[in-house]
Protein backbone atom coordinates (compact mmCIF):
# COMPACT_ATOMS: atom_id res chain seq x y z
CA UNK A 1 0.00 0.00 0.00
CA UNK A 2 3.03 2.37 0.53
CA UNK A 3 4.19 1.85 -2.79
CA UNK A 4 0.72 3.28 -4.12
CA UNK A 5 1.06 6.11 -2.51
CA UNK A 6 4.45 6.69 -3.28
CA UNK A 7 3.77 6.47 -7.17
CA UNK A 8 0.80 8.41 -6.81
CA UNK A 9 2.72 11.29 -5.09
CA UNK A 10 5.90 10.86 -8.10
CA UNK A 11 2.68 11.17 -10.40
CA UNK A 12 1.14 14.84 -8.90
CA UNK A 13 4.84 16.05 -8.58
CA UNK A 14 5.34 15.16 -12.69
CA UNK A 15 2.17 17.22 -13.71
CA UNK A 16 3.16 20.05 -11.24
CA UNK A 17 6.59 20.67 -12.87
CA UNK A 18 4.97 20.67 -16.66
CA UNK A 19 2.42 23.96 -15.13
CA UNK A 20 5.56 25.45 -13.91
CA UNK A 21 7.77 24.53 -17.39
CA UNK A 22 4.50 26.07 -19.33
CA UNK A 23 4.37 29.17 -17.42
CA UNK A 24 8.31 29.43 -18.21
CA UNK A 25 7.72 29.26 -22.12
CA UNK A 26 5.82 32.61 -22.04
CA UNK A 27 9.02 34.25 -20.76
CA UNK A 28 11.83 35.77 -22.86
CA UNK A 29 14.64 33.45 -23.06
CA UNK A 30 16.82 35.33 -21.12
CA UNK A 31 14.56 35.15 -18.43
CA UNK A 32 14.08 31.19 -18.60
CA UNK A 33 18.08 31.10 -18.70
CA UNK A 34 18.04 33.23 -15.47
CA UNK A 35 15.45 30.81 -14.00
CA UNK A 36 16.83 27.95 -15.02
CA UNK A 37 20.35 28.57 -13.65
CA UNK A 38 18.86 29.53 -10.64
CA UNK A 39 16.84 26.35 -10.38
CA UNK A 40 20.53 25.02 -11.11
CA UNK A 41 22.41 26.14 -8.31
CA UNK A 42 19.76 25.26 -6.21
CA UNK A 43 19.60 21.88 -6.94
CA UNK A 44 23.42 21.68 -6.76
CA UNK A 45 23.07 23.14 -2.79
CA UNK A 46 20.98 20.31 -2.36
CA UNK A 47 22.76 17.36 -3.36
CA UNK A 48 25.80 19.40 -1.70
CA UNK A 49 23.50 19.01 1.72
CA UNK A 50 22.30 15.59 1.11
CA UNK A 51 18.90 16.51 0.45
CA UNK A 52 18.07 15.65 -3.22
CA UNK A 53 16.55 12.57 -4.33
CA UNK A 54 17.30 12.64 -7.76
CA UNK A 55 20.58 13.33 -8.94
CA UNK A 56 19.63 13.11 -11.98
CA UNK A 57 17.69 16.64 -12.41
CA UNK A 58 21.43 18.27 -12.61
CA UNK A 59 21.97 16.70 -16.14
CA UNK A 60 18.51 17.70 -17.02
CA UNK A 61 18.77 21.40 -15.93
CA UNK A 62 22.21 21.40 -17.61
CA UNK A 63 20.13 20.11 -21.08
CA UNK A 64 17.25 22.66 -21.02
CA UNK A 65 20.23 25.56 -20.17
CA UNK A 66 22.01 24.28 -22.94
CA UNK A 67 18.79 24.09 -25.47
CA UNK A 68 17.68 27.79 -24.05
CA UNK A 69 21.33 28.97 -25.20
CA UNK A 70 20.83 27.33 -28.29
CA UNK A 71 18.06 29.40 -29.29
CA UNK A 72 19.67 32.33 -27.80
CA UNK A 73 22.23 32.04 -30.25
CA UNK A 74 20.39 31.13 -33.11
CA UNK A 75 18.38 34.02 -32.79
CA UNK A 76 21.35 36.36 -32.79
CA UNK A 77 22.65 34.44 -35.51
CA UNK A 78 19.60 35.01 -37.90
CA UNK A 79 19.75 38.70 -36.75
CA UNK A 80 23.49 38.80 -38.02
CA UNK A 81 22.35 37.67 -41.21
CA UNK A 82 19.25 39.52 -41.55
CA UNK A 83 21.79 42.67 -41.04
CA UNK A 84 24.28 41.68 -43.51
CA UNK A 85 21.92 40.98 -45.97
CA UNK A 86 20.30 44.61 -45.58
CA UNK A 87 24.06 45.87 -45.46
CA UNK A 88 24.57 43.97 -48.88
CA UNK A 89 21.59 45.58 -50.65
CA UNK A 90 22.31 48.76 -49.67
Amino acid sequence: MAEKTAKTSKKTDKKVDKKAELDLSKLPLSAQLKVKQNELLQTQKSLHDGTLHNPHAIKTIKREIARILTKMNSQTADNATANNEEKGAN
